[in-house]
């Protein structure tokens, strides 16, 4: 089973988070604190995408987003994000991210991020690269 890592700091939205990742077929690896991502992203070699809530503030949030992609730039984010506190997005996340998903998570809604993370993973290398 394909691992999914799920950063949020809300633990009620984590956990539904985990228990829709974990019926469409994946194995959620979740974060109590959200500022861990990197051991967690080492730790987990060969992850299937990671799903990016609301992790402190917006500085944060793209200082994460952007260690991610440091750490490896061909890994799949989503955004799940909560239409009440949505802000301004930075134009590098809207680029970044295969997909978002407004909170609390719809499974129709996910069905369609992971469709546009499997064929983005399908038009890849194993070790990421574009075919």
């Amino acid at each position: 089973m394909d691992g999914v890592l799920i950063i949020e700091d809300d633990t009620r939205v984590r956990k539904q988070m985990a228990e829709v990742i974990e019926f469409m077929g994946y194995s959620p690896v979740i974060l109590a604190d959200s500022k861990h991502w990197k051991e967690n992203l080492e730790k987990n070699d060969g992850l299937y995408m990671v799903v990016l809530g609301q992790c402190g503030s917006g500085k944060i949030l793209i200082d994460t987003f952007r260690g991610i992609k440091s750490v490896d730039c061909y890994l799949p984010i989503i955004r799940a994000v909560d239409p009440q506190l949505k802000s301004k997005f930075n134009q590098e996340l809207d680029n970044g991210c295969i997909g978002t998903v407004d909170v609390p998570l719809r499974l129709n809604s996910v069905s369609k991020v992971l469709e546009q993370v499997r064929l983005y993973k399908q038009d890849r290398h194993q070790d990421g690269t574009p075919r």
